[in-house]
């Protein structure tokens, strides 16, 4: 779900050896050559920004606060990373990678040309076919200036598809991050039930919650709720006394570049309409195992969800893969092909609303096997 993001990210940002250890980067990088080589580049040039930088991070640890940052990947060699910001950011932005080389954006003119001239020395010559991750999201100016300071020497081509194969194999550090975002998420949402319970207004349950998520180490945290029961969901915009009763979310946390997100509905009440939502989340993580399509997760809550209409929040989506895209990679729908795959995470949504207005929003976060899921977190 698409939320507004903040003009400067604050949260913890660091290099975390023992969460990912350099190795687990080395073997990452030798996938990606190992694309590099099918496709016969003899570079590749990655793009991320302070929104959109899921390989940038896969790669080098780094996730641009502010602007972009450019990872220069050479077929063998040391990266280079090339930061846009202010030249006294350099040795903070230094120490949230494990790349070596760590310059200025403001210098590619120079920087560009030089790292070309290298990789084009240790081939045999001629013309080079450089691939470019990224691409999408780039200002501009930025594209324009790459492909200016290419184009004597080399090619570009678009690299995000031959890539992002690597992006959906969720690797078993991959996998310990997600479950510690997991446990942030869980103890963000008992703090906000705890709020909740106390009487506090809405505003106050998601400051709240907040707090805690930046208190248990969030990078980043998003989210959107209800002050209307659960019709519409809307960002924070300022204090406020009204209570909302339920208290009907969207959250979003990340750790160490990794998302996981939900829905969440808490009431002072159980009313019909959440005993059909939990019912046809409890179906759909039962349905939930490796090679299971959108369909077959469709049909097992479809008893379920029949008397009532979806909520155009999640409407016929199912769900989607966690990991350092943000409610983006690989969505589960009724139609869709993809099948779950053995050993990912996947965050799974329901959302009904009845016919007096009454609306229940819930997930849950499943690590999918070959014979079944394993409940991560699940909304109260």
């Amino acid at each position: 779900m698409r939320t507004m993001h903040p003009v400067l990210v604050l949260g913890s940002y660091r290099l975390d050896q023992e969460w990912l250890p350099i190795d687990e980067f080395e073997e990452r990088l030798r996938a990606v050559r190992g694309v590099m080589a099918e496709r016969g580049w003899a570079g590749l040039i990655v793009h991320g920004n302070s929104e959109e930088c899921a390989l940038l991070t896969y790669l080098t640890n780094f996730y641009p606060r502010l602007r972009w940052t450019l990872a220069l990947v050479p077929a063998s060699g040391e990266p280079v990373l090339l930061v846009a910001g202010a030249t006294r950011d350099l040795p903070a932005a230094a120490m949230l990678t494990w790349v070596k080389d760590v310059g200025w954006y403001g210098n590619i003119d120079a920087a560009l040309p030089a790292w070309l001239a290298k990789i084009a020395a240790a081939t045999e010559g001629g013309r080079m076919r450089i691939g470019l991750a990224g691409a999408a999201e780039m200002r501009p100016a930025v594209h324009a200036k790459l492909a200016s300071l290419c184009r004597a020497a080399a090619d570009l081509e678009e690299a995000d598809a031959a890539l992002d194969p690597l992006m959906r194999r969720t690797r078993p550090r991959e996998r310990q991050m997600i479950r510690q975002s997991c446990r942030i998420l869980a103890d963000t949402v008992a703090t906000m039930q705890e709020s909740f319970r106390s009487g506090a207004p809405a505003t106050a349950v998601v400051i709240d919650g907040e707090r805690t998520a930046r208190r248990r180490e969030a990078q980043d945290f998003r989210i959107l709720f209800s002050l209307d029961g659960g019709e519409t969901l809307a960002p924070f915009e300022g204090l406020s006394d009204q209570r909302a009763d339920p208290f009907i979310g969207y959250l979003a946390v990340r750790y160490l570049g990794y998302w996981v997100d939900a829905l969440v509905t808490i009431g002072a009440q159980r009313r019909p309409v959440d005993d059909a939502a939990a019912a046809a989340l409890d179906a759909t993580i039962d349905a939930a195992r490796a090679g299971a399509q959108g369909s077959v997760l469709a049909r097992a809550a479809a008893p379920h969800v029949r008397p009532y209409a979806r909520h155009p929040i999640v409407d016929a989506r199912i769900g989607h893969r966690a990991g350092l895209v943000l409610d983006g990679d690989c969505a589960i729908t009724p139609d869709g092909a993809t099948p779950l795959e053995e050993g990912s995470i996947y965050v799974l949504d329901i959302g009904l609303a009845d016919a007096h207005a009454q609306y229940a929003l819930k997930s849950a976060i499943v690590a999918v096997g070959a014979t079944g899921a394993e409940v991560l977190w699940r909304s109260p």
